[in-house]
């Protein structure tokens, strides 16, 4: 009743709960490191899927060049060694973009490993 409920109180500010208390706001504390880890997670997955969308749109002008070179050849008037530079200047832009994104990844890997508040100011997350 009544009684027990104030009795529960006063205990509590007392400091009789204090360990419960205590495991309570360290998981409280862990949710929100989750839910920060949570959000930049999906930025970096919206980020990602950003770049793959650009390249894919590098990639399809690629196609369209080769097919080009194909189609066109000399008559166009444009020697076939232009185009082949063409060619393998695309193909070092997304090789460059391929790095660059392993590169984001390893760095997110690394971070995402890393304790402490270096983390994006991610604490070290701790379960107990």
């Amino acid at each position: 009743g009544s009684k027990e409920e104030t009795m529960s109180q006063l205990w509590t500010m007392l400091g009789g709960n204090r360990k419960a208390l205590g495991k309570y706001e360290s998981q409280l504390k862990l949710l929100r490191q989750v839910s920060i880890y949570r959000q930049t997670a999906i930025a970096h997955v919206v980020g990602t899927m950003l770049k793959l969308q650009a390249m894919g749109a590098e990639l399809a002008e690629l196609r369209e060049r080769v097919g080009t070179v194909k189609l066109v050849g000399e008559r166009a008037g444009v020697p076939l060694g232009v185009h082949i530079e063409s060619i393998e200047l695309g193909v070092e832009r997304l090789e460059q973009r391929r790095n660059w994104a392993r590169g984001v990844e390893e760095e997110q890997r690394r971070k995402s490993l890393v304790p402490g508040p270096s983390r994006d100011g991610i604490k070290e997350i701790d379960s107990s």
